[in-house]
């Protein structure tokens, strides 16, 4: 994973685990040492960062903006990443030659994805560049699926 903000810029490792119910996401340097820990569920969500602060919010994105100053997608990229657009919102899309999700305009952010893969019964995208505007830009390269 990485992440540009303006003139800033992380990358590192990610471990994500999400479902209806609650959600998990550890973020690491790309030697394994933590930067932050979020934990949610529909009570709230809480992240520990590198520093072993505590913070609280109702939900993930508000959170991360809070403790970390950087805006991640996060109810849409549950979706993305998984080579879907967010149900109930606007977007426009753009298939590749397979019929998959190979653009996606929602949310205020330009999706582009590829390096698809059979993993399962799911054909899942590998690796997903988001941006929004010029300001912030997210990469997503997926090492490895565990699904349900």
């Amino acid at each position: 994973m990485s992440v540009r903000a303006n003139e800033e810029s992380f990358s590192g490792g990610m471990n994500w685990r999400h479902d209806p119910e609650q959600q998990e996401l550890l973020l690491n340097t790309p030697l394994g040492q933590g930067v932050a820990e979020l934990h949610g569920d529909s009570r709230g969500v809480e992240l520990r960062d590198a520093e072993g602060h505590l913070h609280r919010a109702v939900d993930a994105e508000t959170l991360v903006h809070q403790a970390l100053g950087v805006t991640l997608p996060l109810q849409g990229l549950a979706w993305w990443v998984v080579g879907s657009v967010r149900p109930g919102v606007p977007y426009q899309a753009e298939a590749d030659g397979e019929g998959r999700l190979a653009m996606l305009n929602q949310d205020g952010w330009h999706i582009e994805f590829s390096r698809y893969a059979r993993t399962g019964a799911y054909t899942l995208p590998g690796k997903l560049i988001a941006q929004r505007g010029d300001d912030l830009e997210i990469r997503l390269v997926v090492d490895q699926w565990e699904l349900p």
